[in-house]
């Protein structure tokens, strides 16, 4: 699952098995355009969730294995994932649904956006970032944010996307505040990305446990 995907992605062997009827289309990844297919999917079930009818990217996934050893058939994204509030509970393993009480630490989102997105303070720079349970660290997106001042880079690597390798460098952020929470001194990355200021990872957070109440509007986690 992918809160940081606006559309819903089946890898390119699943279509084929599903006989999916596929078209051309452009997606923007990290600010690069990409072309690839997009199908309609009869249907989908994810615990309670049924949709039926949905159109998804159809892509090829392999270098999720060649990465993480790991074969994914399908990512879903936000477009299936905001229609029912979750749970994403990492030390048992389990996504759980329905609306439940924040957990201890809070963030209010921006209602404007379909994506869980969030204020972030960099010294005295306000950011907007989505939380993307897709991603595992703090990504800056420096066409957006252009460069943090008094942020050393501490190291530099190239990482492959869908949208091919990408440049990340890893730098040293100071005074940063999210909520009620900061940090005097902690990294992150940057890269190159579009529409938002970057992501933020439940990893990063310490998440145990993190929550999406889409109905309120808000994103809680507890460490």
């Amino acid at each position: 699952i992918d809160t940081g995907s606006s559309s819903s992605v089946v890898d390119v062997s699943l279509a084929r098995k599903l006989r999916l009827v596929t078209s051309p289309r452009e997606i923007s990844v990290f600010g690069t355009t990409v072309v690839t297919e997009e199908a309609v999917l009869p249907s989908l079930q994810l615990g309670p969730l049924q949709v039926a009818l949905l159109p998804v990217v159809v892509q090829d996934l392999s270098y999720f294995r060649d990465i993480f050893s790991v074969h994914v058939d399908a990512i879903v994204g936000i477009d299936v994932l905001s229609r029912s509030s979750f749970t994403v509970d990492y030390e048992a393993r389990k996504l759980i649904w329905g609306p439940v009480e924040p957990l201890s630490y809070r963030l209010s989102c921006d209602p404007r956006f379909p994506y869980p997105t969030v204020r972030l303070e960099i010294g005295d720079r306000t950011l907007r970032v989505f939380v993307d349970t897709g991603a595992k660290e703090l990504a800056l997106f420096e066409n957006r944010t252009g460069a943090i001042p008094g942020s050393p880079v501490v190291r530099e690597e190239t990482r492959t996307t869908l949208a091919g390798p990408v440049v990340v460098k890893t730098v040293e952020l100071h005074e940063l505040t999210l909520g009620t929470t900061r940090w005097a001194q902690r990294e992150g990355s940057l890269m190159k990305g579009s529409l938002f200021d970057g992501t933020l990872g439940p990893k990063w957070l310490g998440a145990k446990r993190i929550r999406f109440d889409f109905e309120h509007k808000v994103i809680s986690w507890e460490k």
